[in-house]
Order: C-alpha cells, then structure tokens, then sequence
C-alpha cells in the first residue's frame, strides 16, 4: 500500500503477504460506485467499503476436488493491511460465475452461481438448463458470511437501493432463436434481454425477488450498461447471426454462410445502412420499477464503451481516440460537452474534486478539466 497524500512523493506505508496470486482487472474504475463495462460484469473480484475481495477457484490435488474460497485484502488500516480466507462450499452440481457489487450497500457484494438442472430433449437435441442465483455476503468478524441465496431469471449484473427505498436486481439472459428464410437457409440468433426486479420476501420468510419487467434487444446484444439513480445508460451494438444458407432480417435480404451481422441492406441508403450497423446509445427510467425507454439513437460510431458516470455526466470511452463526457442530467436529451483525446487504450478512470483522471496504459494518464466543459452539441 503507497501513501499518495503527496503525489509527488509517494510513499510506502505498509505491506502483506498475499496466497498466490490475485489480478484485479478494471473494467473502467469509476470508485466504490463502479463503471460497468457489460462483457466483464461477472468479475473474480470487486470492492467493498474496506476491502478488495477475490473468488478464488483451485484445485486440491490430493482430494481430487475443486475448491473455491474468497481472499479478501482488508484495507482500513493502510499501515497494516490484512488477509483474510472464506472457503465456500463448492456447487455439487454447478458453477461459480463471479462477484457483482453491491451499489446498495457498498459493505458487502454478491457471489453469483448457477445449478444444472435435468437436461431435456427437443427434436433430437438435448437441450441443457441451469437456474442462476445471487448470494449477497457481509463481513463479520474476520469473515464472510453468507446470506440467503436470491433466484433469479439470468445472471445479475446489477443491484442498487431504488428510489422507492426497496432493493432493485437487474440482471440479463439471452432470447435463442432460429430464422428460416423459405429456401432452405436457416439463421441463429440471440437477443440480449435485461430483467427488472425487486426485493420480496416470501411467505416462509426466505428471500425472493419479483419480476417487475423486462426489456429484450432484437438483433442487438447489449455491450456495457450503467446505472445512475434511476437511470439506466445501455450501449448497444449490432447483433450477430450464424447460419447456412441464404438469412434475412425482414424485407430486405442478405446472404451468408457462417456468421454475420443482423441487418437488412438492400433497400437501405449509405446513411441508413451507417446506422443501423452502429452502436446504439439506449436510455431507460427506471423510477417506476419498469423499463421506460426514453433515448434510442445510433451514435454514428463503433466498439465504443460506457466507462461510467459522475455529478451528470456519462464518460464514454471511443476506442483508441480519447474519451466524450456527455450530459445526461436529463437521460432523454443527451449533449456533448467535452471530448479528450488520449492515445492508447483508456482502461481506468476516477475522479477528484473537478477532474476527471483517465489511466492509458503505456501514454500515461491524462487530466479533463469538468469545472466548465465547452458544449459540443447533440451527441447522434
């Protein structure tokens, strides 16, 4: 641990010894709030309000058993940080997928899994099921300790205290599905779909969770998504399909073997075609416990992310160019305000009083000035 008080002279103030290795990878650090960059949600580590906690997945030689426990780097005392293990019970019957934060709560994080469940059959193909939890863990004492593990439709990605004071999850699965052509060509495709819930309890007293809505992506698959309040920022980019044959996407017709992108170019002009092959930025509000779609436009871009949000602002990261604040105050009329250029890779970003920090690997980290950003303009 490094004293920064005085960044221009760091200093070492304390050290322990860690049991193997343990990699924490950012997906675009936004503070204890977190950024969330879609494809790594299900993170081996996350923090909490004292910590940094790692699941650790391992094998015992000896018994010939997997083994699974969480390493958790206790922080509050920079001088002295501390190591602490909580073995977990190994799933019998399934797998451990990640640790998702807990927004709510910053103290504890939930541990996500999911159990088989009997396979079926369907026109010869076996079709296998699994039934997915989340499990929140608090500390006490000198360990986790876990509370009652919550069912829910797909994998959590998300979960924050609501406006109405109650619990929200939102978690997200994918829509499966065939298109046949009429020539013998067939498509397969998969929408992303986002599940909203809300925090019940039942009536033998366990904890459960009631679907309040859903919202599904038809030939898109969502990339990165972030919570602010009750506003949910979705970035979503064109959807792939695989298949043999001659596929179509409605009207218009495209024709491939193996996989492609689902979209209708025929009857499309340049600029058409431009959007709808784009990333999307999708806003909903969540205040009534529903997916209210306020903001739909493509961005006239590709392979951006959605690095997080601060006092307003989405930080977008446009991949190798630099990073774009964008107002979002009000979620159903975003604006430019300023764009930073940065070369390499931008990974990490934090915030301190009016700046924003933006960590590019070998290029260093770069400063944005938030205190009076120049208007850019409509984002689309």
């Amino acid at each position: 641990m490094f004293d920064l008080a005085d960044p221009t002279a760091p200093r070492l103030a304390g050290t322990t010894d860690i049991p193997g290795s343990l990699y924490p990878y950012y997906p675009f650090y936004c503070g204890v709030g977190w950024g969330y960059w879609f494809n790594f949600g299900q993170s081996s580590w996350t923090d909490t309000t004292n910590a940094l906690v790692f699941l650790d997945q391992g094998w015992d030689a000896t018994g010939k058993t997997p083994t699974t426990r969480l390493t958790s780097l206790d922080l509050t005392d920079a001088t002295k940080p501390t190591v602490t293990l909580t073995d977990v019970t190994t799933r019998a019957n399934g797998y451990f997928m990640g640790l998702v934060p807990d927004a709510g709560d910053p103290s504890g994080r939930f541990l996500t899994f999911a159990d088989y469940l009997t396979p079926t059959s369907s026109n010869g193909t076996t079709i296998t099921k699994t039934r997915n939890y989340a499990q929140r863990f608090h500390q006490s004492g000198a360990g986790w300790v876990g509370e009652g593990a919550v069912n829910l439709p797909g994998q959590l990605v998300r979960s924050w205290i609501h406006a109405s004071g109650q619990r929200a999850y939102l978690t997200s699965d994918n829509v499966n599905y065939t298109v046949a052509d009429g020539q013998g060509g067939t498509s397969y495709r998969s929408d992303t779909r986002l599940n909203l819930l809300r925090a019940a309890t039942a009536a033998d007293g366990h904890a459960v969770a009631e679907l309040r809505s859903t919202t599904r992506f038809s030939d898109r698959y969502v990339s990165d998504l972030v919570v602010d309040g009750n506003a949910l920022f979705v970035n979503a980019r064109p959807g792939y399909y695989y298949g043999y044959g001659v596929a179509t996407s409605g009207p218009a017709t495209s024709v491939g073997v193996g996989g492609g992108v689902a979209t209708k170019t025929s009857a499309l002009t340049i600029a058409e075609q431009i959007d709808q092959q784009s990333d999307r930025q999708i806003a909903f509000d969540l205040s009534q416990f529903s997916f209210k779609n306020v903001y739909d436009q493509p961005t006239g871009t590709q392979g951006v992310q959605f690095m997080g949000t601060h006092e307003g602002q989405l930080f977008v990261n446009v991949a190798g160019d630099g990073i774009l604040a964008v107002d979002v105050s009000d979620p159903s009329h975003p604006t430019g305000r300023q764009f930073l250029r940065t070369l390499g890779w931008a990974t990490h970003i934090v915030f301190a009083g009016d700046s924003a920090y933006v960590a590019a690997g070998y290029f260093g980290v770069y400063r944005m000035g938030l205190a009076s950003p120049l208007a850019l303009g409509p984002t689309n």
